[in-house]
């Protein structure tokens, strides 16, 4: 009756093993372009953010009602501490994108002083390697966004 249970045991194992197998692909690491993204910059949100909650304004600035959910790194995540805005300096914008377990992100913030823009866009590189699909909200620390520009999301 053990080895009944145990051989039971070990086929479900690897029955559960075998269904829970992807496909496999390669992610190729994701880019960060545009002359406006602060290198070595890494934005953490306070937990629980609820960026559902934004009412799709992912352009953080002083005066913002997030502006003190977020923490920085400006030395590639070595060290981090509680954002301290500086006027003139620094905004943080997201950009929220559904993606699955294995991705990377194509990142470009530019500036169009003749439209009147500035364009945050992510590109998805996915490899749809399981079933679950998170929201990934790219954040980054640009920066500041001129008075009177509208940010657009790509």
């Amino acid at each position: 009756m053990k080895r009944v249970i145990g051989l039971m045991t070990i086929i479900a194992g690897v029955g559960l093993l075998l269904s829970s197998c992807s496909k496999k692909c390669s992610v190729p690491e994701g880019t960060t372009t545009g002359t406006m993204i602060v290198e070595n910059a890494i934005v953490y949100p306070e937990s629980g953010l609820a960026y559902g909650n934004m009412g799709g304004d992912w352009h953080i600035r002083p005066g913002h009602d997030y502006e003190t959910k977020f923490e920085i790194s400006l030395d590639g995540g070595k060290t981090r501490k509680k954002f301290e805005w500086v006027s003139g300096q620094y905004h943080i914008l997201g950009n929220p994108k559904q993606a699955h377990c294995e991705v990377s992100f194509d990142k470009d913030v530019s500036l169009d002083a003749f439209a009147n823009t500035v364009t945050y866009t992510v590109g998805v590189n996915d490899c749809e390697s399981c079933e679950a699909v998170y929201t990934h909200e790219n954040w980054i620390l640009v920066d500041a966004v001129p008075a009177g520009m509208l940010v657009v999301y790509k």
